[in-house]
Formats: structure tokens, sequence, C-alpha cells
């Protein structure tokens, strides 16, 4: 019998990067009804399981928080060891730091990695001391300190909280889902809707939304209601910009401008704090702006790049484009994304690393994640700019 899955914030972001493709409203609409009616969800498994998706995901929607690292070197990054079959941890320049004893481990977030030991995930430090011991069926990476972890009872039901770095609950597993916060807010599922909890636990927005994605610096968070209609709230839940939208992304500050890319009548464009366009929607597809101050969009079924003058960039000439970040954006090949294959340009749409790949990262602080295989049995590694496979040597 299929297990019934309650739709995280994570989850639905991850599904979005598959789906969003100009959709017109009326599917939207029903994709959301479908949602907040139903909330069946068979979850992407990526990597060698239900692989953590924060480095694609949470990057992305989180507004870039990361820092560029001035010591490329000293950036510890997960490896696979095709002998062992287990993953551990080397430096940028191939020395070895954690000897390989996980079956996934993820990027260091705060000091702390999520790793996990046969079917339990639990953190370690940057010597691979367990800070927190395998005892959680899922979780997240850290971010402002607290990670949310996901339990599962011997019913299959699970429900999701905070840790600290000790392991210890500092928000009670009580949600049904749970992103990581982000300007001191997450966004948690209760039952089939969404609301926010503030770092003490505190709904601070009543669960009535059909979704509620990551709060920007700007203090909104992307919101739809359970009829489908898109906008932005603020943290006490107040619409700020009227749900009239079909999709969108988050806020990103650009040159000091924020700017969202959202979709009206099945073409999107980017709007101001105020709701009002600054890009006219003429795109069939947008992401957000990158600190870089430029965003890929698509037009004519090819992808490319503008400036947040509208102006491009990069010609429509892509598959598909995402991440533009530290100079590079990752590019497609193909338009089936159980077959397409993924390499990077330059900010000037040259190709410096072929498409080889069945998935790429952006790149932070010199290196990338990018998946081998496809999404049930595919490798994750880390990458160099140069493209070369970061191991020990």
């Amino acid at each position: 019998m299929m297990n019934k899955f309650i739709i995280t914030v994570a989850e639905m972001d991850r599904k979005n990067n598959v789906r969003r493709k100009g959709i017109c409203t009326m599917k939207k609409i029903i994709l959301s009804l479908l949602i907040a009616a139903c909330m069946f969800c068979t979850m992407v498994s990526c990597g060698t399981s239900e692989k953590n998706e924060e480095t694609d995901l949470n990057t992305e929607n989180r507004n870039e928080v990361q820092t560029e690292n001035e010591d490329i070197k000293q950036i510890i990054v997960p490896y696979y060891d095709e002998n062992v079959k287990k993953y551990g941890y080397c430096t940028a320049d191939g020395e070895l730091v954690i000897a390989p004893e996980f079956d996934e481990a993820n990027f260091f977030y705060e000091n702390a990695a999520a790793v996990r030991v046969d079917n339990l995930w639990g953190f370690v430090n940057e010597t691979g001391v367990f800070i927190v011991e395998p005892k959680f069926h899922y979780a997240h990476n850290f971010s402002e300190g607290l990670a949310s972890v996901r339990l599962d009872d011997l019913n299959g039901e699970s429900k999701w909280g905070f840790i600290d770095k000790t392991g210890n609950f500092v928000i009670s597993p009580e949600f049904d889902g749970a992103s990581s916060f982000v300007y001191g807010y997450s966004s948690v599922n209760v039952g089939y809707y969404f609301g926010a909890i503030d770092k003490t636990g505190e709904l601070v927005v009543e669960p009535e939304f059909g979704y509620i994605g990551y709060f920007s610096e700007n203090g909104l968070a992307s919101a739809r209601d359970v009829y489908g209609g898109f906008g932005f709230i603020n943290s006490s839940g107040e619409v700020e910009i009227e749900l009239r939208f079909d999709e969108g992304w988050e806020f990103t500050v650009c040159e000091g401008t924020p700017l969202a890319p959202v979709c009206l009548d099945g073409k999107w464009g980017f709007i101001n704090e105020n709701g009002e366009f600054e890009i006219e929607p003429m795109f069939d597809d947008a992401s957000h702006f990158a600190k870089n101050g430029i965003a890929p969009v698509s037009l004519g079924g090819k992808w490319g790049c503008i400036d947040i003058k509208g102006n491009w960039t990069i010609e429509p000439q892509f598959d598909r484009l995402m991440n533009p970040r530290n100079g590079l954006i990752s590019f497609a090949v193909g338009t089936d994304p159980y077959t397409q294959k993924w390499g990077y340009i330059d900010e000037q749409g040259n190709v410096v690393l072929d498409a080889i790949y069945d998935s790429a990262g952006p790149f932070n602080d010199g290196v990338a994640n990018v998946r081998i295989g496809d999404f049930q049995n595919g490798i994750e590694h880390y990458i160099n700019r140069e493209g070369e496979i970061i191991r020990p040597k």
C-alpha cells in the first residue's frame, strides 16, 4: 500500500524545479487544489536514497546566504569512495579529513554536516566526531543554529521538529513538515495546510495557506492560497502582495532592489515590493535574480539570462539554465528531467564544463555538487571549477 506523506516545504520546492515550465493559470489552480485536498506524495529520491537537497535547493531559495571563502583549499566536501561504497570528507585540494564511513553525507553548514548511517541521520563536526548520534529518519542542514529533523513512528506517521547542536529538541516534533529557518522563520505543515513559526516554536502565521515558501530579507514570504493564487505575506500572515499570480519565486535583493519572478496568465515577469511589474511578464519561465545581477529566463522554448533592466546578457539558446553563482551557470542539454545532461557556462554564455552530469548544482566557494547516474542509483560528487571530481589524492 502506498505510504502517505505530507509534502514539506523543501520537497515542494524540489518538485517545483522540475515543473516550472510556464504552466497556465488553470493548471496551477488544479495543482494547488490537489495539494490542499490530497497531499499524497511519493518523495523524490536523489543519490543513494532520499537525498537532502539543501545544496541545490535551499541555496537558491535562501537568497544565497553562503559567503565566498577566500581559502578554497580549506573547504571540506563529501566524496564517494568507490571501493567501500561509502562517503567521507576531504579538502578541495584532496587532503583526507574524514574516512569514508557514511551512506550519505551533506555539505557542512554552520560547522556541522548531516550524515546517514544505515537508515538514520545524525551530524558530525569537521573532525568526523558525531555531535548528534544518528537517530533521526531524516534531517535537514543546520540553519540559524537549528536543524529540522523527522521522526517516524511504528505506524509510519512522521513528525518534524528542531534540534540544536547537542541533539536536543528545541522545538518538539509536532509538525507534518518543516523547512529550515531563514531570517528567523520556518514554514511548517499542520495537517494539509501551511503556516510559519518563529524560533521559539510559536505559530506566527496560522496554518491556513496552501503553500508558504521561505522568508526573504525584506520580510516577505511567497504564499499560495488553497485555490491556487500566488502572492506574498509578511511574518504575521498578512497579505502584502495580493495572491493574484499563477506562480513565482521568492524575493532576492539585487543591486539594492528586491525583485521576485512571478507568472501572470502564463507569462513571467519581475515585480517589486509593491507588487508592481519592474520587468513586464513576457517570458515563458523565469528564475530569481542572483547576486551578480542576472536571472535565467525562457522565451520561445530556449533559456538565456537578463539583467535587472530586462536586457539580454545571454541570448536564449539553452534547453535550461539554473543557479548563476560564482561566475558560472548550470545549463542543460535536453528537456526531459530524467534524461537531460548538465554542464556549466560562464556569464557570457561560453561553455566551460561540458554537459556530462545528470544534475549540476550551484558553485559555492569554488565547488559544486553534481550527480552522475539516475535519481535512484546515481552517485553525488563535488567538482572544482575545472570539472575535476574532488577526492583524496
